[in-house]
């Protein structure tokens, strides 16, 4: 199975803390994180810092360790959580592809 790692180079990463946020161009504060329980029992985070925009959140989620046993999706802007990722666009005036339209694309909204 591709890692991560390979599939999406230097996008994402992997922590024990889910704390962690990333900015945009514009300042606003981005995260896009999938927390899961690994195999050997551990919480574990992985923080996608960019995604391209031919890749959906299905995608992602296939590329997760074989071992997870249980999945929890974050998304956020400004440590807020976003559940209408349609007007989140709209209302901070965020650039046509990265990672907000690939949550789109990939969970329907």
């Amino acid at each position: 199975m591709t890692s991560l790692s390979e599939f999406i180079p230097n996008m994402t990463a992997e922590y024990d803390s889910d704390e962690l946020n990333t900015s945009d161009e514009d300042g606003h504060r981005i995260q896009l994180s999938f927390v899961y329980v690994s195999g050997d029992g551990k919480s574990r985070t992985l923080l996608f810092r960019a995604v391209p925009p031919g890749i959906t959140f299905i995608k992602l989620m296939q590329l997760l360790p074989e071992d997870v046993r249980s999945l929890r999706f974050m998304y956020s802007v400004d440590g807020r959580s976003i559940r209408n990722t349609k007007k989140t666009i709209a209302t901070l005036g965020l650039q046509d592809g990265g990672v907000i339209e690939a949550v789109e694309r990939g969970n329907g909204g």
